[in-house]
């Protein structure tokens, strides 16, 4: 029984992190994500869920999105910065 004691007490120090699925959940709908990670509580004593594969999934696509459009504007910058120095000579 002592032994309990000192595992729950230990147990209870530890800092878990994660995320709210509520908040979750409010976020996509806001933005009209239909998020498959969110499990709703079917009824008010149910539990929410929240499928982290999910998250993985969805974030590797946006950071592979955001990728591309970072090139992209990397590239326009190096076209105006070949322009403006052309520009510059010329004058």
């Amino acid at each position: 029984m002592c032994r309990q004691k000192i595992f729950l007490s230990k147990k209870a120090q530890i800092v878990y992190t994660g995320f709210i699925v509520q908040d979750v959940e409010k976020a996509a709908k806001e933005i009209d994500y239909n998020f498959s990670g969110v499990d709703a509580a079917k009824v008010d004593k149910d539990l929410y869920g929240l499928r982290y594969k999910a998250f993985v999934e969805s974030l590797v696509k946006v950071a592979q999105e955001l990728s591309k459009q970072n090139d992209d504007l990397l590239k326009r910058i190096e076209k105006l910065e070949i322009l403006l120095t052309q520009k510059n000579n010329s004058a």
